[in-house]
């Protein structure tokens, strides 16, 4: 039993090591590349609130936001659009309707010279809904909810792409 209990330790010292030499660490977030930490934000088509929260995300990665021309950062446009909802499903004997709910996130970079880095890309994220038709009230709560989700995960995949400049 006792030699058992020793083999244990002893693996799992020789993934430890085995880990620390692969370069191997584990970190928080993970920061933006050196040319994307003074940007400006272009965000004027979406709402304060969820301007203020990519403004967040992008601090903790390491940007400095930059509200002025003056030390010619580098320009991140963003814009969030709607795409038409499609009615997957409409079982009018149990009132159920499945939608899906599609954002899509479309976003470019300019340097302070005028030249794009990245020019007009465009992330889709979708999502299905399950709706009671007898309950509208409930219904527009959740297909806001399920928005706000899905602009949560644009923000996200936005984040992987600039970091992967």
């Amino acid at each position: 039993m006792k030699l058992r209990w020793l083999g244990f330790v002893a693996l799992g010292l020789g993934l430890l090591i085995n880990l620390q030499a692969c370069g191997f660490q584990l970190r928080g977030y993970s920061s933006l590349p050196d040319e994307l930490t003074n940007l400006r934000l272009a965000a004027d088509k979406l709402s304060t609130a969820r301007q203020r929260d990519l403004q967040s995300q992008l601090e903790r990665a390491g940007a400095t936001l930059r509200y002025d021309d003056e030390l010619g950062p580098v320009v991140l446009s963003v814009g969030l659009d709607t795409l038409p909802e499609r009615k997957l499903v409409d079982s009018t004997g149990s009132n159920q309707t499945i939608l899906r709910l599609t954002r899509q996130l479309s976003y470019s970079l300019i340097d302070a010279g005028g030249n794009r880095l990245v020019e007009n890309q465009r992330l889709v994220q979708s999502q299905d809904l399950e709706l009671d038709d007898n309950n509208l009230l409930s219904s527009e709560g959740e297909k806001q909810h399920t928005l706000d989700k899905l602009d949560d995960a644009l923000f996200n995949s936005l984040m992987i792409q600039l970091r992967r400049l």
